[in-house]
């Protein structure tokens, strides 16, 4: 081969080496910022978890009328009670709630609900329910930078809801029956902050019962909060960032194809010195086990050359003639022989040669034009 169509060959592979890694760096940086925008946009459209401590209690004094035994206005909380001079009970809720982060906003309502229940002792069964809101729902907004403080105060009626218990039961004429008032403050975090994750449950309540129809009754507190950092504030940010899944969903189709026109430019410019090498080192390391390497020259004066299609064929001539596959390579690796001698003086032939593989590219390339 002379040396200006070598020099020319170095030129269009060096060409083609350099294109194909300005594409491929180019694929890359792209494909770098979509990961970018992908992991910005599932950041900004994640819901944070926040954890916060809640803590509630109620104090409370029951007030007396005027009697011949007790001296003070008032008795204080876990006392028992006599119904007959009890007047009014005074009940102070407290309930606290921190967290663990300043930049969440969120709003919280709550409310306080006496809840008049008679239930049948032996069925377990309510036969009347009266219910009736002491404070309305209060809405209010807040942040993680102050804590939310709720204290509210009220009088609970104890001789309206107790004289009604006793009516609904002398009416009836029943037994076997317990008459209580649950007074519950009930507190709802909602807002910014969607959802609220504490045992299943969005509601915090604090709630006191009191025992109605009694002679003498003490009263009980009770709650659902956990006194523990275990609470979890779900916040999903309403960040709108939809524009950005249509620009990554947009850079991927574009990636996709220039991927796919990359490809096809590397197998159409694909040498044909590289699709030599690449068809020769096939057939070595799938039949090798069958083919003799000739160093020196092989005379074909004495042999009627017979050319056949394919390797293949020639595998199958060899089992027939029982001769083995020699391969004769020219001087400068551009074409390789592979031929079987017969007793016969019939010399079958396969080659491959980079000049035939040119031609057949070029022909190729005028089709498609």
């Amino acid at each position: 081969m002379n040396k200006k169509r070598v020099h020319k060959l170095f030129e269009e592979e060096t060409k083609r080496k350099n294109k194909i890694i300005k594409n491929s760096l180019f694929i890359l940086g792209l494909t770098l910022i979509i990961v970018v925008l992908i992991l910005f946009y599932i950041h900004n459209n994640k819901t944070e978890y926040v954890s916060f401590k809640e803590k509630g209690n109620v104090d409370y004094q029951v007030y007396l009328r005027d009697n011949t035994f007790f001296n003070n206005s008032f008795l204080g909380k876990d006392n028992q009670y006599i119904s007959n001079i009890v007047d009014y009970i005074k009940a102070t809720y407290n309930y606290n709630l921190s967290m663990d982060m300043s930049n969440i906003n969120y709003n919280y309502k709550y409310n306080i609900n006496a809840s008049l229940n008679i239930v049948d002792t032996k069925e377990k069964k309510v036969l009347y329910n009266y219910e009736e809101k002491l404070v309305n729902d209060t809405n209010k907004s807040s942040n993680g930078k102050s804590n939310v403080n709720i204290n509210q105060t009220l009088n609970i009626d104890y001789n309206k809801y107790n004289n009604l218990a006793k009516k609904f039961i002398t009416t009836y004429d029943l037994s076997d029956v317990d008459a209580n008032l649950i007074v519950s403050l009930n507190v709802n975090v909602t807002g910014s902050c969607e959802n609220l994750e504490k045992n299943s449950n969005n509601k915090s309540t604090i709630e006191i019962t009191i025992p109605l129809n009694k002679k003498t009754f003490s009263i009980e507190e009770s709650n659902d909060i956990t006194n523990s950092n275990e609470n979890i504030l779900a916040c999903k940010k309403i960040n709108n960032y939809s524009y950005i899944l249509i620009i990554i969903i947009l850079l991927v189709i574009i990636d996709i194809i220039l991927i796919i026109k990359l490809y096809i430019y590397i197998i159409k410019t694909k040498s044909a010195e590289a699709i030599y090498n690449s068809e020769l080192k096939k057939i070595l390391n799938s039949y090798g086990s069958y083919i003799q390497k000739v160093n020196n020259e092989f005379q074909f004066k004495n042999y009627q050359v017979l050319r056949v299609d394919s390797f293949e064929d020639m595998l199958e001539i060899r089992d027939t003639v029982q001769e083995p596959i020699l391969m004769i390579e020219s001087k400068y690796n551009k074409g390789a022989y592979f031929v079987i001698p017969s007793g016969t003086k019939i010399l079958y032939s396969y080659g491959l040669k980079v000049s035939d593989i040119r031609k057949n590219m070029k022909s190729k390339n005028k089709e498609n034009i």
